[in-house]
């Protein structure tokens, strides 16, 4: 499955749960922190393989800066925000 960062703290969980598969591959680029990772690892299994950015940077991506740019939100903008990431 792939995007199985989406799994692991919901609903979708019970599609892991119900699958008669014998074996699951779980694919991310994006690894959930706990308490999903502890449920993934439980549904799919442990974390196999690992890279980080780091490990990719120059040979399979190319070079990059990474920049931060603060933001202000209005109070309304925030709570859309807010929404947006409990939804």
């Amino acid at each position: 499955m792939d995007e199985v960062h989406h799994f692991g703290l919901g609903a979708r969980d019970d599609a892991l749960e119900m699958s008669i598969a014998a074996q699951r591959l779980g694919l991310t680029a994006t690894p959930p922190s706990e308490p999903a990772s502890l449920r993934l690892a439980e549904l799919i299994g442990p974390t196999v393989y690992q890279l980080g950015i780091g490990d990719l940077a120059g040979k399979w991506l190319s070079d990059f800066d990474l920049v931060t740019v603060q933001l202000g939100l209005s109070p309304a903008e925030r709570a859309r925000s807010l929404e947006a990431e409990l939804a």
